[in-house]
């Protein structure tokens, strides 16, 4: 979000490559946590939210499934500081994701979230990590990229312009100060319960 502000908007095609990277390297950290730690009906809650992408009834609905399963799994790896991180790339993720979905349809979205959830379950990690990596390296160099094919239509222009700077959403979802996690009734709340206000 930082580079988009400083941007004004505007995300260089070495920048998506590079929030693909770094996102393929903390959805690997998450996942080999997660696959250890999860219980078997955080496993099937999550398949509920993977089945949200597939009957969403816009794209947009999809697109927010998608990044709830991801931000879901997150907090299901015990990690406190990596729901927060995945968060501070919410808008340019949306965007990608958008876009991504615009070129190559929802039910693709669907097909890869509900593969990486059968690894879950089965808790196998290397078949987890290895379909994150071949998915991000579609997304980079294979048939379903994103930036190329947006460089391809712009002639060649080294900059992109992916949406919105910010995305609105009903209340906020960012932790800020101390204040944003203090329960009105008894003063604290989780991690998991903050992250959804």
């Amino acid at each position: 979000t930082a580079i988009m502000k400083y941007n004004g908007g505007r995300i260089r095609n070495d920048e998506i490559r590079s929030i693909f990277e770094v996102r393929l390297a903390l959805d690997s950290v998450v996942t080999s946590l997660a696959i250890r730690r999860m219980s078997d009906e955080e496993i099937d809650h999550l398949r509920e939210i993977v089945e949200q992408i597939r009957t969403a009834p816009t794209q947009a609905d999809a697109v927010q499934a998608a990044y709830d399963f991801q931000h879901e799994l997150a907090l299901s790896s015990g990690n406190t500081l990596i729901p927060l991180i995945i968060q501070s790339f919410s808008a340019p993720i949306f965007t990608m994701w958008n876009r991504f979905c615009d070129l190559y349809g929802v039910e693709l979205l669907y097909e890869r979230n509900y593969k990486m959830w059968t690894y879950i379950r089965n808790r196998d990690l290397t078949g987890a990590i290895e379909a994150l990596e071949a998915s991000v390296n579609d997304c980079i160099f294979g048939k379903h990229q994103i930036y190329a094919v947006l460089e391809s239509n712009l002639a060649g222009r080294q900059e992109v312009y992916l949406g919105t700077l910010w995305v609105e959403e009903p209340g906020s979802n960012i932790v800020n100060i101390e204040e944003d996690i203090e329960d009105y009734y008894d003063g604290k709340i989780s991690l998991r319960e903050a992250m959804r206000y």
